[in-house]
């Protein structure tokens, strides 16, 4: 029987790197930006009512694409350089 729990599991697991300070200002910084991108586009939609859901929708998701793209492009940019050690 396999142990789907096993301690084996865990060592095999890929080790993530921690986000060095610059992605952690990037990371906040796209948080900040998106909960203002939300309040546009719920203001925007209650203007119209009527077309409240379509008008929120096209407003949110044409703001939130741009600042997600590059919210990637520099939380790559600003990633750690591994660094080689020659003995």
């Amino acid at each position: 029987m396999i142990n789907v729990f096993s301690s084996d599991a865990e060592i095999d697991a890929p080790v993530l790197d921690e986000l060095n300070f610059k992605q952690k200002l990037v990371v906040i910084t796209l948080d900040v930006l998106l909960l203002v991108e939300l309040c546009i586009a719920m203001y925007f939609a209650n203007l119209a009512p009527e077309a409240f859901t379509p008008t929120f929708v096209k407003t949110f998701f044409s703001l939130l694409l741009p600042t997600v793209l590059t919210g990637l492009f520099f939380l790559r940019r600003f990633k750690t350089k591994a660094v080689s050690v020659a003995s």
